[in-house]
């Protein structure tokens, strides 16, 4: 269920950031709008370099599949909680 079973990077730095102009959310496709602040997620996966900008309240399931499952894959955000939801309801 958990897909944290994936090479780690090489290189990743996370910052929290105000926006100077409109971004669009790498999770949930949603606008960043200037003056909020977002988390910006520099990684480098086998040799290749990758940026994600994450709005606040995507920041919230990140920090739960952190907690319950030790990460999560950027940019797959949604499916996983889905996946998390799902299995809930079908062990009830």
């Amino acid at each position: 269920m958990c897909n944290t079973d994936y090479d780690y990077p090489s290189v990743y730095r996370k910052d929290y950031i105000r926006a100077r102009k409109q971004h669009t959310c790498s999770e949930c496709k949603g606008y960043i709008a200037p003056g909020d602040t977002y988390q910006y997620t520099f990684g480098v996966w086998d040799g290749r370099a990758d940026v994600f900008k994450t709005c606040i309240h995507c920041c919230v399931p990140q920090r739960w599949l952190l907690e319950e499952c030790d990460g999560f894959l950027h940019g797959d955000l949604y499916s996983e909680i889905l996946e998390h939801a799902q299995v809930g309801v079908s062990n009830d």
